[in-house]
């Protein structure tokens, strides 16, 4: 078995925000976590998109990684959302991507096989889920604009 690339990392509820990127979390339901993340995912990001998605999964929560902000997706950035994928299709957590063109494009060429599970809104994930929408996965998919940080 795999070593649990978790251990040793603090569980915090902060985003992350850097000159490139931005990383927040919701959870719906008590049943999703919804990971977002907007601007640029490349080598400069890479490795805090896995540690700070990887704090915020466990196996009680469906994952929805929401990156329809994103603008780039770089090959480092490829490689993280796989990385995340993978960590969570381990341990049998239900893992959906919410892509934006950027990564479709990748995805489309380093993905050909379509095992990243994909969706156009977490309203969709829900359904497929069978969780009611709640207004809260409204006012999710209405305030995903850049996340205004405390500073």
């Amino acid at each position: 078995m795999e070593s649990d690339p978790r251990r040793g990392i603090s569980f915090s509820l902060v985003p992350y925000a850097s000159s490139t990127g931005r990383f927040t979390t919701q959870w719906h339901r008590d049943q999703v976590v919804a990971i977002a993340a907007c601007g640029d995912l490349d080598a400069t990001n890479a490795g805090c998109f896995v540690e700070y998605a990887l704090r915020h999964i466990d196996e009680k929560h469906a994952l929805v990684l929401d990156l329809r902000k994103l603008e780039f997706l770089g090959t480092e950035g490829f490689l993280a959302l796989k990385t995340v994928w993978s960590y969570a299709h381990q341990r049998a957590i239900d893992c959906t991507v919410l892509p934006s063109a950027a990564v479709d494009r990748l995805l489309e060429i380093g993905d050909p096989e379509c095992t990243v599970s994909t969706a156009d809104s977490l309203r969709e994930v829900l359904n497929r889920l069978a969780l009611p929408p709640t207004s809260n996965s409204d006012n999710y998919e209405s305030a995903m604009g850049p996340p205004r940080l405390a500073g």
